[in-house]
């Protein structure tokens, strides 16, 4: 009775309610005599910006109706062949039965047509009817002053806004070109065929860093570095005191026994460590930075010696003056050797890796050239399509502006209308 194919539809449920039941049965009637009449009990006035939504202390809904926020009001029309609803507010309540509707300046989009309204207690409810179904279209209606006001509106912000990113735009390609100009410019080109030309400084080169040592200076620098290891071996601020030993103490009053086969070895790997550690001493302290590595860095010993300096650490608490047992001084003997072989080798290993580095220079300060004209010629191409974009954005902006020059609007009529039998179909 009050609904159709282009009126807004409610859920089933929505019907079960009692209130849509009653007024279901109060339309009927309409078709006669009621004190309803043909409007439904309602009157929607339009009166410029506003819109007022009263009815009848008789109409089903008056109890719904009579909570402000409670009814909202909602635009449907055409854009680009496509129907598109959009959601303009709740009202509020300005009198007993009467509630105020503030319609926008303008839509989200621009309508093709007529822009139809209608009144709904919220999405996916039933539109409230406002004629009864003898006019055909029961709840949309149309407020042609404010219609044809909110359609120049919106096309006019439309055109506000593209302008506005149009200038946006058009101010980011300007900037990049003077950008790109500057840039050019420092390397003296000012053409595209200044670009296979142009001069590309070498790279520089670079001082050997710290851990790069010219092969006749790698032993030296081997040994002040384990000597640096060694003397953190009693540093209590590197090594736990129950693990902290003096290696130089220990190796100097390391006696090894004589009948062992290795005996000749052993004193001359003691020998070899105090040799190196009274050379270097005083030039491996707190000012000395490691060639390699850091400067915390301990020696590397077997995993067995570590519990021997300890057990040793503690017998000397009780018999003070005991030398370190073989095990001990033999592990960080071998620990030594192996810190000087491990980093004999790294430091080889870097001198070639940095000598090679250098042997390679001119190639690749050559490809980098080749690089940098490359990239020239291809920023003198994009200045050109810069500036050939900067030419039709401006040309765009200008025709938004004067878009906007002819589509001042007036505001709506004041005049207060009745829009209840203004019916509006899509």
């Amino acid at each position: 009775m009050y609904a159709d194919d282009n009126a807004r539809r409610a859920p089933a449920a929505a019907w079960k309610h009692a209130g849509a039941a009653a007024l279901a049965g109060l339309l009927v009637a309409a078709c006669g005599t009621t004190s309803l009449g043909s409007s439904v009990g309602t009157s929607v006035e339009g009166e410029g910006s506003n819109l007022d939504f009263l009815w009848m202390a008789e109409h089903p809904w008056a109890p719904s109706f009579q909570q402000s926020g409670r009814v909202r009001l909602y635009a449907q029309y055409r854009q680009g062949g496509q129907i598109v609803e959009q959601d303009l507010g709740a009202g509020r309540l300005v009198a007993q039965r009467q509630m105020r509707f503030v319609l926008p300046h303008s839509l989200r989009g621009v309508p093709d047509g007529p822009v139809c309204l209608f009144l709904s207690p919220g999405r996916n409810q039933a539109a409230v009817p406002v004629r009864t179904a003898s006019a055909g279209e029961t709840a949309r209606f149309r407020h042609a002053d404010w219609d044809g006001w909110v359609r120049a509106n919106s096309a006019r912000n439309n055109d506000a806004q593209d302008a506005e990113t149009l200038a946006r735009v058009l101010a980011e390609a300007e900037q990049r070109i003077a950008s790109q100009d500057k840039a050019l410019a420092r390397y003296g080109v000012r053409q595209p065929a200044d670009c296979a030309r142009m001069s590309v400084p070498a790279t520089a080169v670079e001082a050997n860093p710290r851990d790069v040592i010219a092969p006749a200076q790698q032993a030296a620098a081997s040994q002040r570095i384990c000597v640096r290891r060694a003397r953190n071996m009693r540093n209590q601020e590197y090594m736990n005191p129950a693990y902290r030993v003096d290696i130089h103490e220990a190796v100097a009053q390391f006696r090894p026994e004589t009948s062992l086969a290795d005996s000749a070895r052993r004193q001359a790997d003691a020998r070899l460590f105090l040799g190196h550690w009274q050379k270097w001493i005083d030039q491996t302290g707190a000012d000395y930075t490691p060639e390699l590595g850091s400067a915390s860095e301990l020696l590397p010993f077997a995993g067995t010696v570590p519990p021997a300096i300890k057990n040793w650490n503690t017998h000397r608490q009780t018999y003070p003056g005991t030398p370190a047992p073989q095990a001990v001084v033999t592990g960080l003997l071998d620990g030594y050797k192996g810190c000087l072989e491990d980093v004999a080798k790294q430091l080889a290993v870097r001198h070639e890796a940095w000598q090679k580095a250098r042997s390679s220079q001119p190639e690749r300060d050559r490809l980098y050239a080749e690089r940098k004209r490359a990239e020239c010629s291809t920023e003198f191409a994009e200045q050109e399509r810069l500036k050939a974009r900067v030419g039709e954005l401006r040309s765009e902006l200008a025709a938004a502006r004067a878009r906007l020059g002819v589509t001042e609007t007036t505001r709506a009529s004041t005049a207060r209308k009745v829009l209840n039998g203004e019916s509006c179909s899509l």
